[in-house]
């Protein structure tokens, strides 16, 4: 099998000397069963060697250690026999002398003496250099694609020792830091953490050296190289080796400015609104309400938070109110809803709502109006168009009656001019008269207040006007209830 894990094993033998070719070739031969098989290509000497295997064709080579001039170990320095990285057996006469050390120093992965060598031996040296590679170019393929993560990761990844010396840094958080490679070596990671954030920092950290959490993520402040600092989402883990030691922490760095700024500019808009906007939860309970709430209602954002919305509600809405809420988390939209809330003080308050749902969060977005002038302007109106009626209905009255109160004062003024001022009927006529007078005077009012008549403001004499009255309710009181009638002094 070869190194690809398919076909058999490519054995490339660099020796000059034929003999050992045919030697090697039988004891391969030798090797040979259902799941190992092997095929071996011979370079006689030192320059063909070269050639073929920095060609790097075959899965592993079997170099003798005495090439003529050259040596195998020569062989092996070559540049560019080590950039295909064959994995190479020593073959050598004896292993006295350091030949076997000198070998394995220049980049063998074993060596066989070869009076020693043996059919199952050989076979079991191939077999473990084919699989050391197969795990070499695995392990460096890893490294390969865990570097290039590394490094091409959109997020910034830095590894730091545990007294806080920079590692390893990649690109993103280069960016972000505005240093290079060297000068985050330079750097100590308290250094790059804002001052008001230190202390959180330095107690996670300790946490993680304690074992009490396996890692820690929180918002913070990373300092740049030029001095200004950005918002930064960072996770920090700490990797330890095979025994469990502490080696370094790994630190991911997300930059949040832009979304942190966008935040900032909604939480001025929400707060600054005039309208009253709320996000609840399908509970029943505010989740966040802006400063228009407690403007309007008097309570603490806490206390709005930790208290059922239904318990602001005035008890004749709460019935309408639940039916549109189930309406609500149900998927409908609302608008134009009116209800009353409790303030504060004990009063109530016309609340105007627009609402919707996010169904999958569950979560309510309402935005509330108080309303409470628009519905006492309403209410003013309402009354004014009953007064404007009952106006209209009064003046009617008034024009019907004026007509019988002419009718009236007419014949009372005829009656009067056929009677002698001694005539016991004079007074009484004379009473019909003055009362149809005021009568008439009462109509002017009406159609004054019906609008059907221009005021005309006069002056009057109370004593007078409360004279002329007395005797007109003496007759109609009775005998059996005394009038006392108290006028003002010195008035005409």
């Amino acid at each position: 099998m070869s190194a690809t894990g398919a076909g058999p094993v490519r054995v490339l033998l660099v020796d000059d000397d034929p003999d050992q070719y045919l030697l090697t070739e039988e004891l391969l031969s030798d090797t040979h069963d259902g799941s190992w098989l092997v095929t071996l290509d011979w370079a006689r000497s030192f320059e063909d060697g070269l050639q073929r295997l920095s060609a790097g064709q075959h899965d592993v080579a079997l170099i003798d250690y005495r090439l003529g001039a050259r040596t195998g170990v020569e062989l092996l320095q070559e540049r560019d026999v080590r950039r295909a990285g064959i994995p190479a057996i020593m073959l050598t006469a004896d292993s006295r002398g350091g030949t076997d050390l000198e070998a394995m120093a220049a980049g063998a992965v074993d060596y066989l003496v070869k009076d020693e060598v043996t059919a199952p031996l050989l076979k079991r040296a191939l077999r473990y250099a084919v699989e050391r590679q197969r795990v070499v170019t695995s392990l460096l393929d890893s490294e390969a694609e865990y570097q290039s993560a590394f490094e091409e990761a959109p997020v910034g990844i830095a590894h730091t020792s545990l007294d806080g010396r920079g590692l390893r840094v990649n690109a993103a958080l280069r960016a972000l830091l505005g240093c290079s490679t060297d000068q985050f070596r330079e750097i100590d990671y308290a250094g790059l953490v804002h001052p008001s954030d230190a202390e959180a920092s330095a107690r996670h950290r300790a946490g993680l050296l304690a074992g009490t959490a396996n890692r820690y993520t929180a918002e913070k402040r990373f300092r740049r190289r030029a001095g200004s600092y950005f918002w930064a989402n960072v996770t920090v883990s700490l990797h330890r080796d095979a025994r469990g030691a502490p080696k370094y922490f790994i630190t991911v760095v997300e930059d949040i400015s832009q979304r942190r700024q966008a935040q900032q500019e909604l939480d001025h808009i929400f707060n600054l609104s005039p309208d009253m906007l709320c996000t609840a939860n399908y509970s029943g309970y505010f989740i966040r309400t802006n400063a228009a709430w407690s403007q309007a209602l008097g309570y603490s954002a806490d206390e709005l938070k930790h208290t059922p919305f239904l318990d602001f509600v005035h008890p004749d809405d709460r019935e309408a109110t639940q039916r549109e809420f189930e309406r609500l988390t149900a998927g409908r939209t609302t608008f134009n809803f009116n209800n009353r809330y409790r303030t504060a003080d004990g009063t109530y308050r016309w609340i105007e709502w627009h609402s919707k749902v996010d169904p999958e969060n569950q979560i309510v977005y309402a935005v509330a109006r108080d309303q409470t002038d628009r519905h006492l302007l309403e209410e003013q109106l309402r009354q004014a168009q009953k007064m404007e009626a009952v106006g209209r209905l009064a003046g009617g009255v008034a024009h019907d009656f004026n007509n019988l109160l002419t009718a009236i004062l007419s014949f009372a003024e005829m009656t009067l001019e056929q009677l002698q001022p001694d005539d016991p009927l004079y007074l009484d006529v004379q009473q019909i008269q003055h009362a149809g007078q005021s009568a008439a005077s009462l109509t002017k009012q009406l159609l004054a207040f019906s609008r059907m008549q221009i005021l005309e403001p006069q002056i009057i004499c109370g004593n007078i006007l409360v004279g002329d009255m007395e005797g007109l309710l003496r007759r109609v009181l009775g005998e059996d209830v005394e009038l006392v009638v108290s006028l003002a002094a010195g008035a005409d």
